[in-house]
């Protein structure tokens, strides 16, 4: 019987899928990592003000314009996203420095939580390809015929 032509149209998509998951998501927890830092920093020096919601923009995403006073400054802080059940009128956290009070910003650590364990999700599907493609190559040299069959004559 003659040997089969090696197949490396496999291993191609194999590496296409590991480059399209892995990289991806480890630039996107890499970044998620590098808002948290941010986010931690800023929030060490921040003081937290009550914001009340002066305009809420319903869409894919709600949105929601923020009104706080500081110092005897009134401050607004636009587009803010927010819960569907945000009404106008309620009051939201927000946080400033006191040097610059016009900077101001509600907690994003959910959302970088979020966004961190996104870039895991994605990077770990690229690691089940690459598992899948590393043990179809060691199958393919332990058993480089592959399993034939047939019918008995």
């Amino acid at each position: 019987m003659e040997k089969p032509k090696k197949d490396i149209a496999g291993y191609v998509v194999g590496i296409i899928l590991v480059l399209i998951f892995l990289i991806p998501g480890i630039l996107v927890a890499k970044n998620g990592y590098e808002k948290k830092a941010e986010n931690d920093t800023f929030m060490e020096t921040a003081v937290s003000l009550e914001a009340k919601c002066v305009n809420i923009s319903r869409g894919s995403h709600t949105k929601a314009d923020l009104k706080y006073e500081y110092e005897g400054f009134e401050y607004f802080l636009r587009d803010i996203s927010v819960r569907k059940s945000t009404k106008t009128g309620e009051t939201k956290t927000v946080y400033i420095h006191t040097d610059m009070p016009g900077l101001a910003r509600t907690d994003i650590s959910d959302d970088i939580n979020s966004q961190i364990l996104a870039g895991y999700a994605i990077a770990g599907i690229g690691v089940i390809c690459l598992g899948i493609g590393i043990f179809a190559f060691v199958y393919n040299r332990v058993s480089p015929n592959g399993i034939y069959y047939r019918k008995k004559e």
